[in-house]
């Protein structure tokens, strides 16, 4: 059962569904997010997900799919039952900066290729060198920071375990 929605909480769904509005994604994937996150109740059914965010069934469908592709949710069964079930992925915190780390390489890899075609003197050589060495630092910092912070949870969780 989901706890009640109070003010809040639809505050927090519907902002959630303007962030990921505001990235290029549906509104509604974004509200079915924030349930995830706040639920506190283990996975959820696709009828649970309907009824806190006042959707059809296929568009919770739909939604769940995308968000299964964006790495951010899970489908999962529960023993002794044949409904699926849906929950925020573990780790999807780091998956998601690593995703974008991803994009970022990506389009410095890009830039590089541009860099190589383009003459010493081509007036967008600048710009580029500045986003390709840019894009390079973030990469580097990124990757030093994830790691850190998985560092620093293994070690949180041996230090729980001992």
């Amino acid at each position: 059962m989901l706890p009640k929605h109070t003010g809040e909480r639809h505050r927090f769904i519907d902002e959630m569904g303007r962030l990921f509005e505001q990235s290029a994604l549906p509104r509604m994937a974004g509200k079915m997010f924030g349930v995830f996150l706040i639920s506190g109740s283990g996975p959820l059914s696709a009828d649970q997900i309907a009824g806190a965010v006042h959707a059809s069934r296929g568009s919770v469908s739909t939604m769940t799919r995308l968000l299964i592709q964006a790495r951010l949710v899970e489908r999962v069964r529960l023993p002794g039952d044949r409904k699926d079930y849906f929950r925020v992925k573990p780790g999807m915190a780091v998956a998601i900066l690593r995703g974008k780390m991803s994009q970022i390489s990506d389009l410095r890899m890009l830039l590089d290729q541009a860099l190589a075609f383009l003459e010493r003197k081509d007036p967008a050589r600048s710009d580029l060198e500045e986003m390709s060495e840019f894009y390079a630092f973030v990469e580097s910092e990124l990757g030093e920071m994830i790691a850190r912070w998985e560092h620093s949870r293994r070690r949180a969780r041996s230090g729980a375990a001992g």
